[in-house]
């Protein structure tokens, strides 16, 4: 072949092989990438078409500003994959063990969270979603929900490469605390986040996110953390994972670090 021709097949050829290095073929295929756990943010992606996920955990972390302890667990999540990149969740209630320091232990359970997920086409690296959660009024005066919550979420995930990949949330929230928390009272907050995650191989990831809410709750303003975690797939379809996360400013949370460990199955 004569060496002009070589050179405009390789010209030709160039932006196709760079395209097939940086965009997945499917960003979704793999359950790294559609769980929702252990990372603030909601992954965009939904779960297949009746396939089914369940995601569990729990935490140790240490209370801020009391600077007691606190345990809880499974934090639960069931979702359930409907055609046409739809997805129904819900969260279970979680039970919390907190030891402040110089008080008396309390115990108790968060409220059950039911969850609708819609997942658009993917457009080469970039993947758009949106989700409804609807807090029920349930849980505990100590740790539940006193009336009805609700907040919405758009979600976005960008592929900046076939092993590097940002995440977004933006969300608007109307919740309202336990009876036993600022009287039930109900506040809006708008949440921010943002992941960043390297797929070190096929069954290996890593990330590190930052997050933050404009109300923490009816009586705290502001308040923003940051978590780092590493994800293991033992099979195509169970993955563990490991975490930890820090305190940078306000209540958001009513920690100053965690450590949290949990898992999740697809079948």
């Amino acid at each position: 072949m004569p060496a002009l021709h070589k050179k405009l097949l390789l010209i030709t050829l160039l932006p196709n092989i760079a395209l097939a290095d940086a965009v997945p073929a499917d960003p979704c295929a793999s359950l790294l990438a559609v769980l929702n756990r252990p990372t603030n943010a909601n992954s965009v992606c939904v779960a297949k078409s009746w396939q089914s996920i369940i995601e569990m955990g729990t935490q140790y972390s240490k209370s801020y500003p009391n600077q007691g302890h606190e345990y809880n667990f499974p934090d639960a999540e069931l979702r359930l994959g409907l055609p046409a990149g739809n997805e129904l969740n819900v969260q279970l209630p979680n039970y919390i063990a907190a030891y402040p320091k110089d008080e008396a232990a309390v115990f108790g359970y968060t409220a059950t969270v039911l969850g609708y997920k819609h997942q658009f086409e993917p457009q080469g690296p970039l993947v758009l979603g949106m989700e409804s959660l609807f807090t029920l009024p349930s849980g505990d005066s100590n740790f539940g929900s006193e009336g009805l919550g609700i907040t919405v979420n758009g979600l976005l995930n960008y592929n900046i490469t076939q092993s590097t990949a940002l995440a977004l949330m933006l969300g608007y929230s109307s919740l309202t605390t336990a009876a036993n928390v600022a009287e039930g009272k109900r506040y809006n907050s708008i949440t921010q986040d943002v992941v960043l995650s390297w797929l070190a191989t096929d069954n290996l990831q890593f990330y590190a996110e930052v997050y933050g809410e404009t109300k923490t709750s009816a009586e705290n303003d502001a308040g923003y953390n940051a978590d780092a975690g590493i994800q293991y797939l033992i099979t195509p379809d169970i993955e563990v994972d490991i975490e930890y996360g820090q305190r940078l400013s306000g209540q958001l949370g009513n920690f100053s670090h965690y450590y949290g460990m949990g898992g999740g199955i697809r079948f």
